[in-house]
């Protein structure tokens, strides 16, 4: 049956061998996402080898069993979008009802892939000092890209990625696709992101449609824990200073109308308890979240340059297009 590639996911593999350095064949592996209890089985191959693949982001937990020795458990392991974590675990002679639990105090290091771009958590993402909202905004912080004339960050426009065409650059949404031909892509908000991956050279062979560049989000997913986050992002005309250069305010320069942009968002996730079947390890989870985005008004004349005669105080070839919220005849009064 075809299959789809899968970039969205993570992979835990690595080595069991024992005390002698001699390698164990048929170990039990259980990986476990720590949020969810959700649990991926495994068993090592002849060379003591195992590859657990298709996982998402997050804290993990890896627990191997073999006969004739302890039970090992590898725990505080965390998987970033698109990783291959290499765990090398020993296991120490005696029952298999003795366990080793070894905590993981420093982050793997991930030498299986020569992809070059950066992770970002959505949490922290979130709470950069973004323009607006938006998930495209994350290629203001990534290395090797490019942009001209003020880029949204709705949309790829703008953006260029090692120099390429915006229509050169692919995005998947939770493994999926979700861009064509032009650069036209979904949108998303970045309330509702888990992690967000920017690929700029060097693509696995599971990215297509794609030659400069590829932005890969995985959304928020439900835990066994309740979970709501919410936020609103607001500016006014009377908010925006000026300039350095610049010796009227934005409010004084605007044409026509006052800016007013509003965005509020949220995320509301969680499990679904399903009472007969619910045996403490919940396999059913919820997320929803959006965005409402309200812009009173375009910010065409936000980037306007003041004239000589602005700059001497006279409005009066402009006394028909600039607001001022103290003036009847909408003029605008030196000094005020």
């Amino acid at each position: 049956m075809p299959v789809s590639a899968q970039t969205n996911t993570g992979i835990i593999s690595g080595r069991v061998t024992d005390p002698s350095g001699a390698v164990v064949p048929n170990a039990q592996i259980t990986v476990t996402q720590t949020d969810t209890n959700v649990d991926a089985a495994s068993a090592t191959n002849s060379e003591g080898l195992f590859r657990v693949p298709s996982l998402r982001d997050g804290p993990y937990r890896v627990t191997i069993t073999a006969a004739g020795f302890k039970k090992a458990v590898r725990d505080g392991l965390t998987l970033r979008l698109g990783e291959n974590l290499n765990v090398e675990m020993t296991l120490d002679v005696g029952s298999v009802s003795e366990a080793v639990e070894v905590t993981s105090s420093l982050p793997l290091l991930d030498t299986q892939i020569s992809s070059t771009g950066q992770v970002m958590e959505g949490e922290y993402f979130y709470r950069l000092p973004n323009y607006q909202h938006w998930s495209k905004g994350v290629l203001y912080y990534t290395p090797q890209v490019s942009s001209s004339n003020a880029p949204w960050p709705g949309a790829l426009g703008n953006w260029s990625i090692n120099g390429g065409q915006s229509w050169q650059t692919g995005q998947a949404e939770d493994g999926i696709a979700a861009s064509s031909d032009g650069g036209t892509t979904l949108n998303n908000v970045e309330v509702g992101i888990e992690e967000v991956k920017v690929i700029t050279s060097a693509m696995p062979a599971e990215i297509g449609h794609a030659t400069a560049g590829v932005l890969i989000f995985v959304k928020k997913a439900g835990t066994n824990q309740f979970h709501g986050e919410g936020g609103y992002l607001f500016k006014s005309t009377s908010m925006m200073h000026r300039r350095f250069f610049q010796p009227y305010t934005l409010q004084q320069q605007l044409l026509f109308k006052p800016t007013l942009f509003q965005m509020p968002d949220f995320v509301v996730s969680g499990p679904v308890y399903i009472p007969k079947v619910y045996n403490g390890k919940n396999k059913t989870f919820f997320q929803v979240s959006g965005s409402y985005h309200i812009d009173s008004s375009s910010n065409s004349g936000s980037y306007s340059t003041p004239t000589p005669a602005m700059l001497a105080g006279d409005f009066s070839a402009y006394s028909n297009q600039i607001y001022d919220p103290a003036s009847t005849s909408g003029s605008f009064a030196a000094g005020s």
